[in-house]
C-alpha cells in the first residue's frame, strides 16, 4: 500500500474483536479516523485511527502510539486504549 492510501472500514465492521465502526470522522495523509463503540464496555464511544502499512514501515501512527504510551500519565493527553497491527493497517 502507498502512504497516502486511506483505510476504509464499512459501518458495522468490528476491528480486533473490540471496536465497532460507527462512522468515519475524516481522513488525511496520515490515515483515517473513525467513531467507534467499545464492545467490551457497552455504550463507551472512542476514536480509532488507522493507517495503511507501507513497505518501509515508516508510518506516522507507529510513532504516535509510542509517544502516547510515554505520555500516558500526563494531564490533558488522550488515553491510548489499544494499539495494534494487522496485515494491511495499523491502528490505535
Amino acid at each position: 500500500m502507498a502512504a497516502n492510501d486511506a483505510i476504509k472500514f464499512n459501518t458495522g465492521k468490528i476491528v480486533c474483536g473490540r471496536w465497532k465502526i460507527l462512522s468515519r470522522l475524516g481522513a488525511g495523509g496520515c490515515g483515517s479516523v473513525y467513531k467507534v463503540e467499545d464492545l467490551k464496555r457497552k455504550g463507551y464511544i472512542a476514536a480509532l485511527k488507522a493507517e495503511a502499512i507501507i513497505e518501509d514501515d515508516s508510518g506516522v501512527l507507529k510513532l504516535e502510539a509510542a509517544v502516547l504510551k510515554k505520555l500516558a500519565d500526563r494531564k490533558n493527553v488522550i488515553r491510548l486504549l489499544q494499539s495494534g497491527k494487522r496485515t494491511k493497517y495499523r491502528y490505535w
